[in-house]
């Protein structure tokens, strides 16, 4: 006959010997533990998603190396779409660090998964370099609007952007503190290709003039937005395996 306290018994040695199973190695996960400055993510803003002040995100999946070093990374998923922000992956990729995934205690490779998250830039101090000097405002439009169009995708959106862009600038009294205005809010790599009419030290601009380029960004953000999609949500993406 079977004592009483057999149930009990067998039912500590089964947990004993479910406790004594391998139940996989112990993982800790890969985290980002170096992240680009404020001023590497404003270089890597898109032209014209800068200029109008309109946020974005990409996720990115990447591998990276035992040092934590990123690299073979590919764009997942963009919002909003066709304003070129997956463009400024391959700029900011060395500006990340990631503490690699542990295994045991030990460094394992695994695919990494996250967000950048562009957030439009602080506008720029008032400046007080020297004065603009006097070109032709036509012209300005011209340039301005068309560095902001090639910073879109699709030729009738990019038709729509230099449109949009030119009318902002042109009922502005003011062209000559816009425009240093924008010059001040654009990357370097930007006033670079504008050439040098248009260098990183024209000024100057106090704080009124900026609040005046504030509103034209405003202006070219709301047209924009209500022709296309400035919704910054991702879409789903399918896991890292």
């Amino acid at each position: 006959m079977l004592n009483k306290f057999t149930g009990p018994l067998l039912a500590v040695v089964a947990l004993a010997g479910l406790a004594g199973c391998d139940s996989g190695p112990e993982i800790t996960p890969a985290a980002l533990n170096k992240q680009p400055s404020a001023q590497a993510m404003a270089d890597a803003y898109p032209t014209f998603a800068r200029l109008a002040r309109i946020p974005g995100k990409v996720k990115v999946r990447c591998e990276y190396t035992m040092e934590g070093k990123l690299q073979n990374c590919e764009t997942l998923a963009v919002a909003p779409a066709g304003l070129q922000f997956e463009n400024g992956v391959r700029r900011l990729v060395n500006e990340y660090a990631v503490k690699p995934q542990l295994m045991d205690g030990r460094p394992a490779p695994a695919p990494f998964e996250f967000v950048i998250d562009f957030t439009p830039p602080a506008p720029p101090a008032p400046s007080v370099g020297p004065g603009m000097q006097p070109y032709d405002n036509a012209y300005l439009r011209g340039v301005i609007a068309g560095q902001a169009a090639i910073s879109v995708d699709e030729t009738e959106r990019r038709k729509a952007v230099d449109a949009l862009v030119q009318r902002a600038l042109r009922p502005e009294r003011r062209f000559d503190i816009l425009v240093t205005t924008m010059v001040m809010s654009m990357t370097k790599h930007d006033r670079e290709m504008m050439g040098e009419q248009l260098s990183p030290d024209k000024g100057p601009a106090t704080g009124a003039d900026l609040a005046v380029y504030e509103g034209m960004a405003e202006r070219i953000r709301t047209e924009y937005c209500a022709a296309y999609s400035c919704d910054a949500t991702l879409p789903a993406t399918p896991a890292a395996q």
